[in-house]
């Protein structure tokens, strides 16, 4: 029984002076936090939700570049078309006129970026009549005679 108070303070003693490790901290104790630690997260920039009735917002309005005919060869042009928005789909009609292809083929990259942000369904379908050829008469796309 006598030895057992000293094994108690033995065991003590060894754990007192296993834990002194000349003013550095334990590994297991954090670091003390800096100023910038403690500082609070800038606050996110808060909007209004949307009211529940509220329609949703009108799409951008569909702006077209000028028809271009310009041409230097047969193979610059093609038969084009204006896009209509029905039902706010942007939707290419039958082709009507003679443009530049690079013109036409920019037109449907529009009408197909301006579907894709609104979410627009497909088009209806429409039948064609046949349309006239086109050239490259003095620099401008035109229907051939």
């Amino acid at each position: 029984m006598r030895q057992l108070p000293i094994l108690l303070l033995f065991s003590l003693l060894v754990l007192v002076l296993s834990c002194k490790n000349s003013d550095v901290a334990p590994k297991s104790t954090p670091a003390a936090p800096t100023a910038t630690d403690m500082d609070p997260p800038p606050a996110a920039p808060t909007t209004p939700p949307p009211a529940a009735m509220d329609p949703p917002p009108e799409p951008a309005p569909l702006v077209l570049p000028p028809i271009d005919r310009s041409c230097t060869s047969k193979a610059d042009c093609t038969v084009a078309s204006t896009p209509q928005l029905e039902n706010g789909v942007c939707c290419l009609g039958c082709p009507s006129f003679p443009a530049a292809r690079t013109w036409a083929e920019a037109v449907v990259r529009l009408c197909d970026q301006y579907n894709a942000r609104t979410g627009a369904a497909c088009c209806p379908k429409v039948k064609c009549s046949d349309v006239p050829d086109v050239d490259c008469v003095q620099g401008e796309c035109r229907f051939q005679k």
